[in-house]
């Protein structure tokens, strides 16, 4: 995910919008260090699988927790 500031943003709003359409990466806009705002494109652009292959299931998954 790539970090804007406020200001970067406002300079550079259509080829930030445009890096988002094309590529899909989410961008956060940051404002005097804080994160206030996040672009990223409709869900109807986001592709089934998405992280596919990025996680991994270890154990059970539908048993209660033991807890200590």
């Amino acid at each position: 995910m790539k970090t804007v500031t406020d200001k970067e943003f406002k300079a550079k709003c259509s080829k930030l919008i445009n890096m988002v359409s094309e590529s899909g990466e989410w961008i956060e806009i940051t404002k005097e260090g804080k994160v206030f705002a996040v672009l990223h494109p409709p869900k109807e652009h986001f592709k089934s699988g998405y992280a596919k292959g990025e996680f991994e299931i270890v154990g059970d998954t539908v048993a209660p927790l033991e807890l200590e």
